[in-house]
């Protein structure tokens, strides 16, 4: 049986486990936070990513929390992807 994790559970543990720099995702590609530059999305690989979903009655909330490598710089971190989900009233 999978055990269920929190989203602020997974970004502990990635972070312990050395995914220690934060991305965002940018126009240009990704924006690395503490490095203050772009990187390109072919220089990423991701390694693991966790899925959230959590419905209300009309909308939907989605987080996908990635641990990547940035492959030209060997560095590891999170990033972090939401969207939220207008739900359709059509029961069809």
């Amino acid at each position: 049986m999978e055990k269920k994790l929190a989203k602020h559970a997974v970004i502990i543990d990635l972070h312990e486990r050395g995914f220690t720099s934060d991305f965002q995702f940018a126009k240009q590609g990704l924006w690395w936070i503490q490095e203050k530059i772009y990187v390109n999305e072919p220089d990423v690989s991701v390694l693991e990513s966790y899925r959230f979903v959590r419905q209300g009655k009309a909308i939907m909330h989605t987080s996908i929390i990635m641990g990547i490598q940035i492959l030209n710089h060997l560095e590891k971190g999170i990033l972090i992807y939401q969207v939220v989900s207008k739900l359709s009233n059509d029961t069809g």
